[in-house]
């Protein structure tokens, strides 16, 4: 991998992480039906910018434009151990009925954007 990769990952990441501590900030202790609004709209951001970055044709994966929006400011902005720690906070909170209503909502609107995004692709 090249240096420029690397740089893009680096660069892209930190926009990435740097937008998804913003939106815990700023959304500290929303949720929608208790499901943590910040974790909810960090994947939704990431999995629709995905999706947009795959509808642009950019799925190129050797391309430093996709290793930039892709790998780095996607990957810096979806939150997984933030997801993960949610459930466990929520399932000493409120139950597993509260851990299975925060998975259903970021696996389904979060695949569900992303295939929105990105049906024409396959049509094309």
């Amino acid at each position: 991998m090249s240096l420029w990769k690397f740089l893009a990952v680096f660069l892209g990441g930190g926009a990435g992480s740097t937008l998804r501590y913003w939106l815990a900030q700023a959304l500290i202790g929303q949720s929608l039906w208790g499901v943590p609004l910040p974790t909810l709209l960090a994947n939704l951001l990431a999995s629709g910018i995905l999706g947009l970055v795959w509808l642009a044709h950019l799925h190129d994966r050797q391309a430093l434009t996709y290793v930039l929006l892709a790998s780095g400011f996607c990957g810096g902005l979806s939150t997984f151990s933030t997801f993960a720690q949610d459930n466990v906070v929520l399932m000493v909170r409120f139950g597993w009925g509260a851990v299975a209503l925060n998975i259903l909502f970021n696996v389904t609107l979060c695949t569900a954007l992303a295939y929105i995004l990105t049906r024409q692709v396959a049509a094309s």
